[in-house]
């Protein structure tokens, strides 16, 4: 199926969702749109892991 097809599934079934439907392929969007943001870790969990390793070592 090519991706304008789906697209137009995709909209047929839209229009027709309820309101916890939507909110739940609204969730599901946002997941993906966050999936590649990169996480910074705060400094301070860093110094303990480093601790922890050098403790390991």
């Amino acid at each position: 199926m090519s991706n304008i097809e789906l697209k137009s599934r995709v909209y047929k079934e839209l229009e027709s969702a309820d309101d916890y439907l939507l909110e739940e392929i609204l969730g599901l969007i946002n997941i993906e749109s966050t999936h590649n943001e990169i996480v910074k870790i705060p400094d301070y969990y860093k110094e303990a892991l480093d601790k922890s390793i050098s403790q390991i070592k």
